[in-house]
């Protein structure tokens, strides 16, 4: 281990962790979108000191379960997540593929094409699911797009468990994504904590949660401290517990200070309330 503590998890089959929450802990990243597809394995200067399988490695080490995998955090095909967690006798949860729009009228084909590319990669990684932005251009026809892109990427990329989230302007709303899924009914929600803001919130979180198939538990912290804004959090969970959800909760946090005890504050936290 490279850090001095651990965090003991109980739930460990449910509170796993997205590569995000140690993106400060990386000292390197590979940017890559659709638009730059030459640059797709050339490392850019992270903030931290670990590499990547370094980072797998003390996740696994201290008990999680699953890990969620930015795809920006790699290169592609480069395969060596699979093999660290081959050694702990898991596979991957979740490949986050954070870039692509496909609902974009002018270059919409070609970032459904990429998404394409990095979803038949995750087989490669033996990842369980995929995670795909639903879409980031509001058009008249936007919902119809992107249930059709839906469509068409699980029959390009059988095999794989396809999923999306209440992110970005397309799925903003909780009549857009209920539609979407009416529409892709093999489709699966990733239920994410910290996307939507606003009075609203809770309600339209509430009115989603029935499709939640596993959640993106983000958190913040209160200003200058260690300590999850509880209100907030509580309210999230006790949205997930009122329809008996049931499914793995990956802790996700940004902000500032040391990455590693702000996951460890997270868990502890989600250990205790679910």
């Amino acid at each position: 281990m490279r850090f001095p503590f651990a965090c003991i998890i109980i739930h460990v089959n449910r509170i796993g962790v997205s590569t995000w929450t140690l993106h400060r802990a990386l000292k390197e990243t590979f940017p890559n979108a659709p638009a730059s597809l030459t640059t797709r394995g050339t490392a850019a200067k992270g903030t931290g000191e670990q590499t990547l399988p370094e980072v797998l490695e003390d996740v696994l080490e201290l008990g999680y379960e699953h890990v969620e995998l930015c795809h920006f955090h790699m290169a592609f095909g480069d395969k060596s997540p699979r093999m660290v967690l081959a050694k702990h006798g898991l596979r991957l949860g979740c490949l986050l593929i954070d870039e692509g729009d496909w609902t974009h009228p002018e270059t919409g084909d070609r970032d459904a094409a990429w998404i394409a590319e990095w979803a038949k990669f995750a087989v490669d990684l033996g990842a369980q699911r995929i995670r795909v932005i639903g879409g980031k251009t509001r058009t008249d026809d936007a919902i119809k797009v992107t249930a059709e892109r839906f469509a068409a990427l699980h029959q390009a990329v059988p095999g794989i468990e396809i999923s999306t989230e209440n992110w970005f302007d397309v799925l903003a709303n909780p009549d857009d994504v209920i539609e979407v899924f009416a529409q892709v009914p093999e489709l699966k929600l990733c239920f994410d904590f910290g996307n939507w803001n606003g009075a609203d919130k809770y309600d339209r979180l509430a009115a989603i949660a029935h499709l939640a198939t596993y959640s993106h538990a983000k958190c913040d912290f209160l200003p200058g401290t260690n300590k999850i804004a509880a209100e907030d959090y509580d309210k999230c969970l006790q949205i997930l517990a009122a329809v008996d959800y049931q499914g793995p909760y990956t802790a996700v946090n940004g902000g500032e200070g040391d990455p590693w005890k702000a996951l460890a504050a997270t868990a502890e936290y989600l250990d205790k309330r679910i």
